[in-house]
């Protein structure tokens, strides 16, 4: 099973990691299961979770960074 960080998950859905990390503390995405040493700990499946409220929360009109750095990065919504 492969394990990512929050950072390597910000990274593949194309936001910075304190926009994760709000979602997170607002209750927009549900914690992740497990952790390891007090860090969140992501399974493939719960980033694919995550990605269509990602997906809603960056077409708001607050998100235009996020939206800029999701065009940068080249990323592909429909993975």
């Amino acid at each position: 099973m492969e394990l990512f960080s929050t950072g390597q998950v910000s990274a593949k859905l194309g936001i910075p990691h304190y926009t994760l990390t709000y979602l997170l503390s607002v209750g927009k995405l549900q914690d992740v299961e497990a952790r390891l040493a007090g860090k969140r700990v992501w399974t493939k499946e719960e980033v694919d979770n995550a990605r269509p409220i990602v997906k809603a929360h960056v077409s708001t009109k607050y998100s235009k960074a996020c939206v800029a750095a999701a065009r940068k990065n080249k990323i592909d919504w429909s993975k």
